[in-house]
């Protein structure tokens, strides 16, 4: 069975902070949400895990995916040089939605067989470079 789930990427940073006792309502000012970039980005955020199912394994999956844009670690190797990476002072990120794609079946892992599930994250990010 395979399904596909759409995650608004603002609201859920948002309750990630809440979480962390930010406190409510709370936006990160370099992450942007348009959805335009669903459709034309510069590159994905991708993240991919097997588990039994259990939703804090899915939830931690989407949190390992926005990590890198939260804390400002990603960046597309086809749009700046590594000449220009070295003259960067700050990142922006415009992202679309988070798309999850889970497959509910027998999973084949290294320790055997095993009913369970698989999600993959992908986040569409553009980025805007500060010099």
């Amino acid at each position: 069975m395979s399904k596909q789930t759409v995650i608004n990427p603002i609201e859920y940073i948002s309750s990630i902070l809440e979480s962390n006792g930010y406190g409510k309502n709370l936006v990160l000012g370099h992450i942007k949400y348009d959805q335009a970039v669903n459709e034309d980005y510069d590159y994905q955020v991708i993240r991919s895990s097997s588990h039994d199912g259990t939703i804090l394994f899915t939830m931690m999956l989407v949190d390992e995916a926005l990590n890198p844009i939260i804390n400002k670690t990603t960046y597309c190797t086809k749009t700046i040089t590594e000449e220009e990476l070295k003259k960067l002072v700050d990142i922006e990120y415009i992202i679309g939605d988070i798309k999850m794609e889970t497959e509910i079946g027998v999973q084949d892992l290294p320790a055997g067989r095993y009913m369970g599930q698989t999600d993959t994250v992908y986040i569409p990010v553009r980025c805007r470079y500060i010099f």
